[in-house]
């Protein structure tokens, strides 16, 4: 088998669990290491230090509690542990993510799923444009489908094609 993105940067057990999801959520495995990757850095324990989300996925404390857990508790799990919230998670996007980018937007902003390139997502004024112009790849006030894409092509590893099964 094809070595996956990230993968040296986990072991086995955990590797084989997020294939084990990936094939579940009838996805390419790599989609979801790069979006744990890209999220955490694959690290279980990483914490955004402005929104307090935590753990692999980087789940927000409202969605945390709304799965019935806590950002606090995710946090004291091993990546391998953190696997059933994951899953828990993604549940209602399965039979939705045909990309990589649906995979990502699944995480970062679930509404964008399946949305055209040119569909604003955030724009200069808001919380959210604030946190996320970094995004802004053209600079023009608004982050759209287009600029999530550009964007996280930058941090793709060399050597991966994000047109290997998901060119669209």
């Amino acid at each position: 088998m094809k070595q996956l993105p990230y993968q040296a940067l986990i072991g086995p057990q955990l590797l084989a669990g997020i294939i084990d999801l990936a094939q579940w959520l009838g996805i390419n495995p790599a989609w979801l290491l790069i979006v744990m990757y890209k999220e955490s850095g694959l690290n279980p324990k990483a914490v955004n230090r402005y929104s307090g989300a935590s753990g692999l996925i980087q789940f927000m404390p409202g969605t945390a509690k709304g799965l019935g857990t806590s950002v606090a508790y995710i946090r004291t799990l091993t990546g391998l542990q953190q696997l059933p919230w994951v899953k828990q998670y993604f549940t209602p996007y399965r039979g939705r993510m045909h990309s990589l980018w649906d995979t990502y937007f699944a995480v970062f902003y679930p509404a964008a799923i399946g949305k055209p390139t040119d569909h604003v997502l955030f724009s200069r004024g808001s919380t959210a444009y604030k946190w996320n112009k970094g995004m802004d790849m053209n600079k023009n006030g608004h982050v759209s489908v287009g600029d999530v894409k550009a964007w996280l092509l930058r941090y793709l590893p060399d050597d991966y094609d994000p047109c290997d099964c998901d060119c669209h």
